[in-house]
């Protein structure tokens, strides 16, 4: 993927040398590449084991939620599991984004009166 994204930068670059109006298009297909291969899969091994932070893990079958807990990795019922690989947990959608905005605001405005 790494050449990939490579090569797509440089196309992107010759594009624009040249005048083409497909340099813009191969820009953001090069991030977007790049942000996938950020957001993939990892091996479990190299997860942050600082404890109560939330991750998804995986053991090939089953997805679920983990948190690296007294030396394991126990999912929201405490069980201890053990996972292969993991990934971070996305962000919320926009839309919750700005809801949570909003509720913040209009608490700090109920908190100054």
């Amino acid at each position: 993927m790494d050449e990939l994204i490579e090569r797509l930068r440089d196309a992107s670059a010759d594009a624009a040398a040249e005048g083409y109006g497909v340099s813009g298009l191969l820009a953001e297909a090069a991030a977007a590449l790049e942000a996938a291969r950020e957001d993939a899969w990892k091996p479990i091994e190299t997860a942050p084991r600082a404890e109560l932070e939330d991750l998804i893990a995986s053991d090939g079958q089953t997805v679920f939620a983990v948190q690296w807990f007294d030396g394991q990795w126990v999912n929201s019922f405490s069980d201890i599991v053990h996972p292969t690989h993991w990934r971070p947990i996305p962000a919320p959608p926009a839309i919750d984004q700005a809801r949570g905005k909003a509720r913040q605001a209009l608490q700090e405005a109920t908190d100054a009166n």
